[in-house]
């Protein structure tokens, strides 16, 4: 699952084919963070995220997408700690 503004285009891809696509939009410097969907802690950090974005002023339709995000992480019940 991918949190982008992007994100359907994105997951019309496979996995390697999005990570391609992805890293050609980071600044060289740029740091990345990945949840992996089997990380029981991911949906916590996403709906932090979501919270923060709220308070923030962030674009509503960024926001509706890291939702998404969300159910989709809870649907898939994540239950292995990160590696």
């Amino acid at each position: 699952m991918v949190l982008l503004p992007f994100g359907d285009l994105v997951k019309t891809m496979n996995k390697n084919k999005a990570i391609e696509f992805l890293v050609t939009k980071l600044e060289p410097d740029e740091p990345v963070f990945i949840l992996r969907g089997r990380d029981s802690m991911a949906p916590y950090a996403i709906a932090r995220w979501i919270e923060t974005a709220r308070n923030n002023g962030i674009n509503r339709d960024k926001i509706d997408s890291a939702e998404k995000v969300f159910l989709e992480f809870l649907n898939f019940f994540p239950t292995r700690t990160p590696d």
